[in-house]
């Protein structure tokens, strides 16, 4: 079942102390999310020890703006800062000590022949029972009354995975495993998303800035302009990066969770790790189809890019949120796929 997700509007104009006073509603909602991330990556609410070298850790390691917030976060949720950190952190921390996670995703960028681009997405991700779906929230970080930018996240979470800057681009997060190594001292991937998307000047300087920067953990990033002649997939290891995109506007850019660019760079063990046989056994098939339905689809609209990433062979058990950006008209249509059951 798929209902459409809230937004919550955080007015970048009002001081630290005030702007996240709309998630006190998703309080208990985000308790739970936060304590099932924690746990996850090995830490527990109350333990003291491993919370107090969290936080010296983000003091020494991570952009101040962050920490900020998460102490405000941390107060409004009634939760540590700590498990703030740790929740917004999840991703990377999973892919930088367990080498890959439950995680998945199938992408697109669609143009159609008036030159309307649309970006739509599956975030597919485990998680306990129904959590991450039911958690979700669309944040609309506002300035001036005007949007400068939307993430599809959940109540706390202070980075994006899916995002949208209206009239310049928009950003979405698929994982991959490469075998190169990052560290945690290097650029949280989620953390840099949200900074582009809320600085970046046009998609040529997101394109730049999501290129170039060390980072924690690999990922597949699609970035999606005003015209089809911007769309792009930024493949990433924590030290190396390749672009592609495609040879005609006509095309879809497609993207779930293989290198392209980088040829042969998914470790055979990981593919073969029962853990995730069905998110890598997949990519193949998922990317093949999500290209055909795609490519066909000559007058495309945000209903029909939601039948697409909706079909049997693309969505997957996981699914926890689907999406439609159209950054040029600055629209964003995201909803949460209920009743998915346990996947942990």
């Amino acid at each position: 079942m798929r209902q459409r997700i809230e937004e919550v509007v955080i007015d970048l104009d009002l001081p630290r102390v005030d702007r996240w006073n709309p998630l006190i509603p998703y309080r208990n909602i985000a308790q739970r999310l936060f304590n099932d991330f924690a746990g996850q990556v090995g830490y527990q609410p109350n333990d003291l020890i491993h919370l107090d070298s969290v936080k010296k850790y983000a003091e020494n390691n991570l952009p101040k703006w962050f920490v900020d917030a998460s102490v405000t976060v941390g107060q409004i949720l009634h939760m540590p800062m700590e498990q703030v950190i740790l929740g917004n952190l999840y991703y990377d921390i999973l892919q930088v000590n367990m080498g890959s996670g439950g995680f998945a995703c199938s992408a697109a960028a669609i143009s159609a022949e008036d030159g309307t681009v649309f970006h739509a997405r599956n975030l597919d991700w485990c998680s306990s029972g129904n959590l991450l779906a039911e958690a979700s929230i669309v944040l609309d970080y506002r300035r001036g009354g005007k949007t400068v930018y939307k993430v599809v996240g959940w109540p706390g979470y202070l980075g994006a995975l899916s995002g949208m800057a209206p009239g310049k681009f928009s950003i979405t997060l698929n994982s991959v495993h490469s075998g190169d190594t990052g560290t945690m001292r290097d650029t949280s991937i989620s953390l840099l998303i949200k900074e582009v998307l809320e600085n970046a000047v046009d998609f040529k300087e997101a394109v730049s800035i999501l290129k170039r920067r060390r980072l924690m953990a690999d990922c597949l990033l699609l970035v999606t302009g005003v015209d089809p002649s911007e769309r792009i997939v930024i493949e990433r290891t924590p030290v190396r990066s390749m672009t592609r995109t495609t040879n005609h506007e006509s095309l879809p850019v497609v993207v779930t969770n293989d290198y392209q660019a980088f040829r042969g760079s998914t470790p055979a063990e990981d593919e073969d790790d029962e853990r995730f046989a069905d998110i890598y056994g997949t990519a193949c098939c998922r990317f093949q189809r999500l290209s055909d339905l795609s490519q066909r689809d000559q007058n495309p609209t945000e209903a029909t890019c939601l039948e697409h990433i909706s079909d049997r062979s693309v969505m997957m058990c996981i699914t926890a949120q689907q999406m439609v950006f159209n950054p040029a008209r600055g629209t964003c249509v995201a909803y949460k796929v209920m009743g998915q059951g346990d996947h942990k």
